[in-house]
């Protein structure tokens, strides 16, 4: 059977738009999954990645949510109204969304990098039956000194830093005071034994073990060194396929 044409909706989140798209499978979905996708530019540099991976899933019998948070990317507000709250509400509206949209099949919640954060609230809030965790950030402090060494070495050309009124920025998008303060504050257990929903761990080969019961599923390379990469870069189809398939494995 053929997979459906994407879908992009409008979802209604506290009096707010986010834009969706949702990913249907050929047959009644056997689950859902939502993305909680990775904040500031890592959102938009691997917006292609997981419109793949959400093609690939619905392939095998899942349907996938891909969403923006409020602030950010085609969803309604401003670059200065996206907060970590603010994602942490849009993650669990979007869920309440796919729940609706699989009529009572289990559902499974993707955190990207820091994208955990709100994810992993989702998750617990809404009774998720899995979570599916792609090289997490759960120290928020600890995103933030990263990203803003980063954004030193991308800037290094312009030694004078801000101008006086000049937003604040890293990697070329807004980041508020609110934000980084959030992201300082963003302390999250996410693989420990005995979590809550099950935790599947997606990160390189040769990386820190997940302890207890954890699952962990070793990322290839096209899908794990995009993140320190300038550019854009390209992500076969090949490997998603694979991962995809190893995914909706760990839901039988």
């Amino acid at each position: 059977m053929t997979t459906p044409e994407p879908e992009p909706r409008w979802l209604a989140a506290g009096g707010r738009r986010l834009f969706s798209v949702l990913h249907r499978p050929p047959a009644p979905p056997r689950a859902g999954v939502l993305v909680c996708p990775p904040l500031l530019n890592e959102h938009a540099r691997s917006y292609r990645l997981f419109a793949l991976l959400a093609d690939a899933l619905a392939a095998h019998g899942l349907a996938v949510l891909r969403f923006d948070y409020h602030g950010t990317g085609d969803s309604d507000g401003e670059d200065a109204d996206f907060t970590l709250e603010s994602a942490r509400s849009d993650s669990g509206e979007a869920l309440g969304a796919l729940r609706r949209a699989v009529a009572g099949a289990p559902l499974v919640v993707l955190g990207v990098r820091a994208g955990a954060i709100p994810a992993i609230h989702a998750a617990t809030a809404g009774g998720a039956a899995a979570l599916w965790l792609w090289q997490p950030c759960t120290d928020g402090a600890d995103y933030l000194a990263e990203l803003q060494a980063r954004d030193a070495a991308r800037w290094r050309a312009h030694p004078a830093g801000l101008r006086p009124g000049e937003a604040q920025t890293l990697m070329g998008l807004r980041c508020t005071d609110a934000l980084a303060e959030g992201l300082r504050a963003a302390r999250v257990e996410s693989c420990v034994p005995g979590a809550a929903p099950p935790v599947t761990v997606l990160d390189a080969a040769g990386g820190a073990a997940a302890p207890g019961p954890v699952r962990r599923i070793d990322l290839a390379a096209p899908l794990h060194d995009w993140i320190g990469q300038p550019g854009m870069g390209r992500f076969p189809r090949a490997p998603v396929h694979a991962l995809a398939q190893r995914l909706a494995a760990t839901l039988d």
